[in-house]
Order: C-alpha cells, then sequence, then structure tokens
C-alpha cells in the first residue's frame, strides 16, 4: 500500500505561487515607499531653502532691488522684487482736513515671487521708513 503522508504537486504549486505574491506585494510596497521618502526629501529641501530665502528677504532693504538669481542648498533659484504700493502712515486728526496719509514713516509694500527647482513661493514684505521732518 502507497502512503499519503506527503505534499501533492498541485498544493506545492499553490504554496509557491502565494508565496511569490507575497514577495512582489511586498518587494512593490517597499519601492514605492522609497520612492515617497526621496520626493519627501527634495520637497523638504526646497521648502527649507524656500525659507531661508524669505528670512533674508525681509531682513534687507528692498528699495531699488528688482531681480536676483542664486544657488542655495544646491538649487538654484530666482527672485522677482516688485514695489506694490508706498503711502505715507495715516494721522487721525480732529477734523476730516487735519487727518490723512501725511504721517512721519513710508511704508511701502513689496510682492516677492522665489522661483526654486520649479516650484514657486509668494510672499509680501512691508518695509518702514522714517522720514525727515521738512
Amino acid at each position: 500500500m502507497p502512503s499519503n503522508k506527503g505534499f501533492t504537486l498541485i498544493e506545492v504549486l499553490v504554496a509557491s505561487v502565494i508565496l511569490f505574491l507575497s514577495i512582489v506585494t511586498v518587494s512593490l510596497a517597499y519601492r514605492q515607499y522609497t520612492n515617497y521618502k526621496l520626493k519627501q526629501e527634495k520637497y523638504e529641501k526646497i521648502f527649507i531653502s524656500a525659507l531661508s530665502l524669505m528670512n533674508k528677504i525681509e531682513s534687507e532693504k528692498l528699495d531699488g532691488l528688482t531681480e536676483r538669481d542664486g544657488t542655495i542648498n544646491g538649487l538654484n533659484y530666482h527672485i522677482t522684487i516688485r514695489k506694490v504700493a508706498s503711502k505715507r502712515n495715516y494721522v487721525y486728526g480732529l477734523t476730516e482736513k487735519t487727518s490723512g496719509n501725511f504721517g512721519s514713516f513710508l511704508l511701502t509694500l513689496y510682492r516677492v515671487k522665489i522661483d526654486i527647482a520649479n516650484k514657486s513661493f509668494v510672499l509680501y514684505v512691508t518695509s518702514y521708513v522714517k522720514l525727515k521732518k521738512t
């Protein structure tokens, strides 16, 4: 009498297919994870570089600047600075004739666009200049 203690060929093939599908699924998931991780690191580098440029721009005197190119953290950038508006600060007086934009400060609003690694960031910067009394 023959013994029935082993696996049949079909059982071995089904187990092999299940094992193969498991390995393929895990390898695809790992590849996608590494792709997302690399993309996240790239965007993080772009964002940190843009924040550094924003901090630098906010601390500079923008009057007279229009464009600037350079490299930061290995990324090329282009900055465009445009003056939006410039007015003296508003002064409240006792009447309408004594109220208006004739204070002792000149307020200027600039629109700053930063293009870095095919991403654009826009910020508005305000500068305050104390005017000399005339």
